[in-house]
């Protein structure tokens, strides 16, 4: 099948990377987007862990433990070690 997705550039494969992105789908198509708007998280999660300029803003790069600590609290509600 070959690569389907960009994690740091989603619209390359039809994805959004934003919420106001033509490509966000807000229909029953693909149960709400569940898979297609999953482009904004990719990008949200790149730009966590590598940092770079996206929408004129200067991200700050995290690394990946920092941004997997983030995911994981943000996930189960219970706070990860510090």
């Amino acid at each position: 099948m070959g690569v389907i997705r960009d994690m740091d550039n989603p619209p390359a494969f039809g994805d959004p990377d934003r919420m106001t992105s033509a490509n966000y789908v807000t229909t029953d198509l693909d149960n709400g987007g569940v898979h297609s708007n999953s482009g904004v998280n990719n990008k949200a999660a790149t730009l966590l862990v590598d940092g770079g300029t996206f929408n004129g803003k200067v991200v700050s790069p995290l690394g990946i433990n920092k941004a997997a600590a983030i995911y994981y609290e943000g996930g189960d509600g219970t706070p990860a070690e510090r």
